[in-house]
């Protein structure tokens, strides 16, 4: 499943995440709270769709902003369905409320999930490098033990309010002792700015356009085939793209 598919069917419950934005914003002002505003993500994983709030503060001795988790609401997929899952708030006396919101304002038999949706929001760059993306990823889809990626060709989607990160990890039987010549380790991740402001690259980091690439196999030998099959496409996608 292609990765634009999936976002385009997160289009409900992203509308809900904004509106819990604007309820807690709202809560919390007329509590007289002091907090700088939140910040959103949605992270889709295999079969559950998590709408996560942090709330941007100045932790105790410290200069920086951090931010920590306020609330999240978890919905798994079933079907052609996003079924209501569970919350978890900060403030734990609100979370009865907001679950109550939640359910009242949730289609009978849960919120649509119509990854056949054609409609996007994102632009044409946008659609471009979520493309190249899924292309790259692909080569490892279904290629060895542990890599049964779904919804679509990743581990994890993350969206964010100025970028989507796709990740495509697999350290399958890396832990076990018992496994030292038969082990995968390996992280594929792509960033993509939606606002146009590119992130700023590592020195582990590879570039296509605007998007980053990092990507690092350290299987055993005997399954470093899916991992060089990737390194190939990503080599063969940056000449595309500079064509």
């Amino acid at each position: 499943m292609e990765t634009l598919s999936i976002l385009n069917a997160l289009r409900e419950v992203q509308t809900l995440l904004v509106i819990l934005e604007t309820m807690e914003e709202k809560d919390r002002q007329a509590a007289g709270d002091s907090f700088d505003g939140f910040s959103t993500m949605l992270v889709v994983s295999y079969h559950t769709v998590k709408l996560k709030l942090f709330l941007d503060r100045k932790l105790p001795k410290q200069e920086k902003h951090a931010s920590a988790v306020y609330l999240q609401v978890t919905f798994e997929i079933e079907n052609d369905r996003l079924v209501y899952a569970g919350l978890y708030c900060e403030k734990r006396e609100q979370e009865a409320r907001v679950e109550d919101f939640i359910k009242q304002n949730t289609p009978p038999g849960g919120y649509t999930w119509n990854t056949s949706a054609k409609q996007s929001t994102y632009s044409e760059s946008v659609t471009r490098y979520l493309t190249i993306a899924d292309t790259i990823a692909k080569q490892a889809h279904h290629c060895n033990a542990g890599d049964d990626y779904r919804p679509g060709y990743f581990s994890e989607i993350v969206v964010e309010e100025d970028r989507v990160v796709l990740k495509q990890i697999n350290h399958w039987n890396s832990r076990s002792i018992d496994h030292r010549n038969d082990y995968t380790l390996r992280d594929l991740e792509f960033d993509i700015p939606i606002t146009g402001v590119a992130k700023a690259p590592s020195f582990q980091d590879e570039t296509i356009g605007d998007m980053l690439v990092y990507f690092f196999d350290r299987s055993s030998e005997n399954n470093k085939g899916c991992g060089n099959k990737i390194k190939e496409q990503i080599e063969a996608a940056k000449r595309e793209f500079t064509k």
